[in-house]
């Protein structure tokens, strides 16, 4: 059994660190989202699951800034994927493919 410290970062947030041999194991990387889920009083770290989370979005406007924050939303929420599709000439080709 390993002992971690808790520490702060910012006015809100409680971080401990991970024993590296651990996320070696695990092939785990920066960026790599664990799920926390809290049983009584014990806390467990479990893997992502493997399956990708995928969002398709079939564009009917042509607003940017409304397609934007669609996207934002969805990598906010967890996404690995979000696929735009729309109709012939629905997207210039300035917006078509990043």
């Amino acid at each position: 059994m390993e002992y971690r410290k808790i520490q702060v970062t910012g006015d809100s947030t409680y971080i401990i660190s991970l024993p590296k041999t651990w996320v070696k194991k695990n092939k785990l990387d920066k960026g790599d989202v664990l799920s926390v889920v809290e049983k009584g009083d014990e806390v467990l770290l479990r893997l992502k699951e493997e399956k990708e989370k995928e969002f398709e979005v079939k564009i009917k406007t042509s607003d940017v800034e409304f397609l934007s924050r669609l996207l934002i939303t969805k990598y906010i929420q967890g996404y690995d994927t979000v696929v735009f599709s729309s109709k012939a000439g629905m997207l210039t080709p300035k917006y078509g493919r990043a």
